[in-house]
């Protein structure tokens, strides 16, 4: 009886039209002067391996025994797994408050998968689906009373729920399928790994990128060699250096060294070059600079070198320059 009176009244709190709400609300208390009552659902209650199913739990309370805020329901679904989570709606009809949890569940694993039973019809029962019935756990509403403390107000179960293999487990002992409609197109599991694919050859992929790695290679190389080449060409064609290149030489040489006597032997010899050009004036200096008191320091006897050949230079010898 109770059960009736509260089916009665859950249709009329979700069956109620928005039109009516201007209508007298309901005021009548929940059964058996209940503070609160809770249903649980499965939708639907048979269903092949991994298809959906909708699971609900209402609950209606009447707010002067409980607060719909202190209350907590605590949904578990193993070995079923919520899709998208828990949606929680609220309805307030009346002096009651409707409270409703909705979860679509699916199972993809072997804890939802149906054992096969043998039976003594044997082979008579090939492709016949398998049932297994699967128990929920428990739904406990949980209420935190004024002293902190949370005990257990409602426990409720779900429905047993019954999952049908997708399998015909009769194949599975090598039995040949009969002439019944459906048996030719039954499944067969198997846990080999299927055979590997290549978008690609891996020897062509393999040839590409050693060529590739090849040309990266080559290209360094190639512009190491052409610089090489390109500075051996350029050694040749200079030649041997003249008697000038070599005085403005060791002239340069000495004046990074601290050995006055071979600075001025380097001036000398310079000045003994530079007469035999014809270059008088810049050969009598010159001489002048390297038998000089006290002996020429290096940075002179460089700017005597840089003066030679800025003056060499002017007359169209490029070389000495």
């Amino acid at each position: 009886m109770v059960g009736r009176a509260l089916l009665s009244l859950l249709a009329l709190l979700l069956l109620a039209p928005a039109a009516a709400a201007q209508e007298r609300p309901l005021e009548e208390p929940l059964p058996g002067g209940r503070g609160l009552v809770a249903t649980a659902s499965l939708s639907p209650s048979t269903h092949l391996f991994a298809d959906p199913v909708v699971a609900r739990f209402d609950v209606v309370l009447d707010p002067e025994q409980f607060e719909a805020d202190r209350l907590e329901v605590r949904l578990r679904f193993t070995p079923y797994e919520p899709v998208d989570g828990v949606l929680t709606t609220r309805r307030e009809v009346g002096r009651l408050v409707h409270l409703r949890y909705e979860a679509e569940l699916r199972c993809l694993h072997i804890g939802c998968i149906a054992p096969r039973f043998r039976t003594a019809l044997g082979a008579q029962e090939e492709g016949r689906a398998e049932r297994y019935g699967i128990r929920l756990p428990s739904i406990d509403i949980v209420y935190e009373e004024d002293d902190g403390s949370t005990p257990v107000l409602l426990s409720k179960r779900f429905p047993i729920i019954e999952v049908v293999s997708r399998i015909n487990t009769a194949r599975l002992d090598g039995l040949e399928p009969d002439s019944r409609p459906g048996s030719e197109g039954a499944f067969v599991a198997s846990l080999e790994p299927p055979d590997r694919t290549y978008r690609a050859r891996p020897a062509l992929l393999a040839g590409i990128a050693l060529g590739a790695a090849f040309l990266l290679a080559l290209f360094p190389a190639v512009l190491l060699g052409r610089a090489v080449v390109a500075r051996w060409r350029a050694v040749r064609r200079r030649g041997p250096l003249s008697q000038l290149e070599r005085a403005l030489l060791l002239v340069d040489w000495t004046a990074r060294r601290d050995d006055p006597e071979e600075r001025r032997k380097a001036l000398e010899a310079l000045a003994v070059v530079l007469e035999h050009g014809g270059v008088e004036p810049l050969a009598e200096s010159t001489r002048e600079l390297a038998w000089a008191e006290p002996s020429p320091a290096g940075k002179e006897a460089g700017e005597a070198g840089d003066q030679a050949r800025r003056t060499l230079a002017g007359r169209g010898d490029g070389r000495a320059a």
